[in-house]
């Protein structure tokens, strides 16, 4: 339970900060396209793709600015869910001995998701403004695999680095298991 978890913050690491500088790039840079494309989008815009990323759902052109929204206002929750990990819903017991390495973890796993979901936003809206501008998306049928691959690769390594330490249940040696590496 979430409440039984020590309450502590592990030092931020750079890659993570880094991360985080190129996720806010990335939501600054969907609102700018937005702003600079408004008056050459014309009033339908497209809001729904296939499976093969061709435009099959129409919407008036206001539509648009719900990309950058909901980036916005998910990114801005990994944000805080970042600052207390140890809300975090995970298949492993987090005890006084493995804390920090899993919010280590779940902290790196955060970023990594809020910058692909920003950048994931942001080529969506790239695909949007240029299809309504009458061209072709640069993502066109390889879209969906852009889009999950990464995100469903982000939790497997969570996942696989999740067990490295041992900890409560998957050691019965108590020992302390190796450390989310320093160079990151």
């Amino acid at each position: 339970m979430a409440s039984d978890r020590p309450k502590r913050r592990p030092q931020r690491r750079r890659f993570d900060l880094v991360l985080n500088v190129l996720t806010v790039l990335s939501l600054i840079a969907g609102i700018v396209l937005v702003l600079w494309y408004w008056p050459q989008l014309p009033a339908q815009v497209p809001i729904h793709f296939n499976a093969a990323g061709e435009a099959d759902g129409w919407g008036a052109k206001g539509m648009i600015w719900l990309l950058p929204g909901i980036s916005l206002v998910l990114v801005s929750g990994i944000v805080v869910l970042q600052r207390f990990p140890w809300l975090g819903n995970v298949p492993f017991t987090i005890n006084e001995s493995n804390a920090d390495y899993q919010y280590s973890l779940i902290i790196r796993l955060l970023a990594i998701l809020g910058f692909f979901i920003a950048v994931d936003f942001l080529l969506i809206l790239i695909e949007t403004i240029a299809i309504a501008l009458g061209g072709k998306g640069p993502l066109g049928g390889w879209i969906l695999p852009v889009l999950i691959v990464p995100t469903i690769g982000s939790i497997l390594w969570y996942l696989l680095a999740m067990v490295r330490q041992p900890g409560e249940p998957a050691s019965a040696d108590g020992s302390d298991g190796d450390q989310l590496s320093s160079e990151s």
